[in-house]
């Protein structure tokens, strides 16, 4: 037994040593550099490839996106396109009953011909949601005759290789009675899933999540409270 320990102590410790310093040294860099960013364009590069590579996901039915595209400005003849041809566009749009429209253009200022015309369809319409941009120093004032809970930001954040793969839900707001601003994503998806007696609420796990009946979305990094 004596002989055993006085072996190990001798031969086999020191060979652990000398493997053990390198090897420690060399996961110490590794977090060190991991700590400080290091990776983060190979982990970007890796997600992005990943995400090329993920299969198909299947078309949602329930969602339709109009655009207008050069064709469509073409016809129309100018651009910006007159609050005319988006007041027809919204009009079209609610015949088919929609539970809620996004309306993803800028309308802080009136585009003549329409403007009065547009004002009226905002007016009678209680299923749009209008967008602004929030943070400064670019911000983009939303359309003036929609109510605050009626709007929501489009603001995104790009990443430090100017790709953008971050889509912001809420954002703190000192001058909302409710402290947060949702975004339009969330504002559309609270107001279609109102519909059906499913309301936004905060996490169970989290509080400070949001959460859709027994959905709750995980929070990256500190959020805001929904009151």
């Amino acid at each position: 037994m004596l002989d055993k320990i006085n072996r190990i102590t001798r031969y086999e410790i020191p060979i652990w040593r000398r493997a053990a310093i390198p090897g420690l040294t060399l996961i110490l860099i590794i977090i060190i550099i991991r700590l400080l960013g290091g990776f983060q364009f190979l982990e970007w590069m890796l997600l992005d490839n990943f995400l090329r590579i993920r299969p198909s996901e299947a078309i949602e039915e329930k969602v339709i996106i109009v655009g207008i595209n050069e064709k469509d400005i073409q016809k129309v003849g100018r651009y910006p396109v007159p609050d005319k041809e988006i007041s027809e566009l919204i009009k079209k749009i609610q015949s088919y009953q929609p539970r809620v429209i996004g309306l993803d253009i800028f309308k802080n200022v009136s585009v003549e011909p329409g403007s009065q015309e547009l004002l009226k369809v905002f007016k009678e319409s209680k299923n749009i949601i209008g967008i602004e941009k929030f943070f400064e120093p670019d911000r983009i004032a939303p359309p003036p005759n929609l109510p605050p809970d009626k709007v929501g930001f489009v603001d995104i954040i790009a990443d430090k290789d100017g790709k953008y793969r971050r889509y912001l839900l809420l954002t703190y707001d000192p001058k909302s009675s409710q402290n947060v601003k949702f975004s339009l994503a969330l504002h559309l998806a609270e107001t279609y899933l109102s519909s059906r007696n499913i309301n936004i609420e905060n996490g169970i796990h989290n509080p400070d999540a949001v959460r859709f009946g027994a959905t709750e979305i995980p929070v990256f990094e500190a959020g805001c409270k929904i009151k």
